[in-house]
């Protein structure tokens, strides 16, 4: 991915991807696309409620297998 000075988002080529997170971060909740291939995510494989209203979702592409973590705090939903 390139990004110009004139451009806001990253410029997109037909085989480029988009780096995956690193295990540590969390996706927002909002995504709904593979962060690898951006085809949609229909449901999470697993969500799990965790503390203080904090809901995770395990993802898992399956169009190129990619697995993805994201969470949220249900109460701000």
């Amino acid at each position: 991915m390139t990004i110009s000075s004139n451009e806001s988002q990253p410029s997109r080529t037909s085989d480029s991807r988009i780096p995956a997170p690193s295990p540590m971060e969390s996706v927002p909740a909002t995504r709904t696309r593979c962060p690898n291939c951006d085809l949609p995510a229909i449901a999470p494989v697993v969500s799990t409620y965790l503390r203080d209203c904090i809901v995770e979702n395990d993802w898992l592409c399956s169009a190129c297998g990619f697995e993805w973590s994201s969470s949220f705090n249900g109460l701000v939903v």
